[in-house]
C-alpha cells in the first residue's frame, strides 16, 4: 500500500495536508505492518542473542531501506512538499544502551535478519535508558532519558512471567521490536519489562530510593489482597442471593403444586357431586315410575 493511500485511510486527508508528526506515525504503522509480513517461518533451530544493551538507534530510515521502499517514500513525500529528514526528527531513539557492546549487539541481530537466519535478540526494556549526560552549572551530570511514547516500535505481547525479587513477586511482560533484514526476513528483539513497579520512583537524576520498590510492591500486594477479599465477599453475597432465589423458586414450585392439587381435588369433588346428583335423579325417576305402575294397578282392581 502506498503512503498516500494509507494516510487517506488513517487520517482522511492527503499527504500535503498532514503534519510531519502524523506522517511519522503513519510511516511507523505502515512499516510495522510490512515487516510483520516477512517474519521467519518455523524451523527446527533458532538462535538467541542475549544482551543487557541493544543500541539499535533510530529505526524508521533503516527499516524503510531494508524493506526496499525508502526511495519510493522519499519521492512521494517530496512530491507533496514534505521532507523525510524533517519527519525523522519526530522519532525518539530507543534508549536501550549507550556503549560499544550495545551497538555490537544491535549489529549482530541486524546481520542475523539480513542473512535470513532464524534468530532473535533478548534484552531489557529500559524506560529511561541507561542515562543521558548533560552539563548543568558547568558540571557534568546524568538524567533519565525517556523515550517511550504511546505509539512506538514496541509491540506488547501476552507473554508474562512472575519473578521472585527479595521476598516479593513482580510481573514481567515481553515487548517485541521488529528487526527487519535487508531484503530478507524479519526477526524480533524481545524486551522484558517489569509492569508492577511504578516508574515515578525515579526522581531527579537517575537515583531512586530502593526501599520505594518494596513500598510500591507491598502497596500492590495489599491492593491485590484487598481486591481479592472484596471479590470473595461479592462472590459469597452472590451465592447467598442465588440460594435465596433457589429457595424462593422452590417455595413457588411447592405453592404451584399445592394449588394444582387443590384444583384437581376440586375438579374431582365436582365430578363426584355431579355423579351423585345424576344417581339421585335416576332414583327419583325410578320411584316416580314405580309409583305410576302401582297407581295403574290400583285402577285396574277397582
Amino acid at each position: 500500500m502506498k503512503l498516500s493511500e494509507f494516510v487517506k485511510t488513517e487520517y482522511g486527508k492527503s499527504i500535503s495536508e498532514c503534519t510531519n508528526e502524523e506522517l511519522y506515525y503513519a510511516l511507523l504503522t505502515l512499516t510495522k505492518k510490512m515487516a510483520s509480513g516477512k517474519q521467519h517461518g518455523n524451523s527446527k533451530k533458532k538462535l538467541y542473542y542475549i544482551s543487557a544493551e541493544f543500541l539499535i538507534g533510530k529505526l524508521l530510515s533503516n527499516n524503510l531501506i531494508n524493506l526496499g521502499i525508502y526511495d519510493e517514500v522519499k519521492e512521494e513525500l517530496a512530491q507533496n512538499g514534505k521532507d523525510i529528514c524533517e519527519i525523522e526528527e519526530f522519532e525518539n531513539e530507543p534508549s536501550l544502551g549507550n556503549g560499544g557492546l550495545g551497538r555490537l549487539a544491535a549489529c549482530f541481530i541486524d546481520s542475523i535478519a539480513t542473512l535470513g537466519l532464524n534468530g532473535d535478540g533478548v534484552g531489557l526494556n529500559y524506560h529511561f535508558g541507561l542515562f543521558r549526560q548533560i552539563f548543568e552549572n558547568n558540571m557534568q551530570t546524568t538524567v533519565p532519558d525517556p523515550w517511550l511514547t504511546e505509539k512506538s516500535w514496541l509491540t506488547k505481547t501476552d507473554v508474562t512471567y512472575d519473578i521472585k525479587f527479595k521476598g516479593m513477586t513482580v510481573k514481567s511482560r515481553m515487548y517485541d521490536i521488529d528487526v527487519t533484514g535487508y531484503n530478507n526476513t524479519t526477526n524480533k528483539l524481545h524486551l522484558f519489562d517489569i509492569e508492577s513497579v511504578d516508574e515515578n520512583i525515579v526522581k531527579d537524576g537517575i537515583n531512586f530510593n530502593k526501599e520505594d520498590i518494596e513500598k510500591k510492591e507491598n502497596a500492590i500486594i495489599y491492593e491485590t489482597k484487598a481486591a481479592l477479599e472484596q471479590a470473595k465477599q461479592k462472590a459469597l453475597k452472590a451465592k447467598e442471593i442465588e440460594e435465596e432465589a433457589r429457595l424462593t423458586a422452590q417455595a413457588a414450585k411447592e405453592a404451584e403444586q399445592k394449588a394444582y392439587k387443590a384444583a384437581l381435588d376440586a375438579a374431582n369433588a365436582s365430578k363426584e357431586a355431579e355423579k351423585q346428583a345424576d344417581e339421585a335423579k335416576k332414583r327419583c325417576e325410578q320411584i316416580e315410575l314405580d309409583a305410576k305402575k302401582k297407581l295403574d294397578a290400583l285402577k285396574k282392581i277397582k
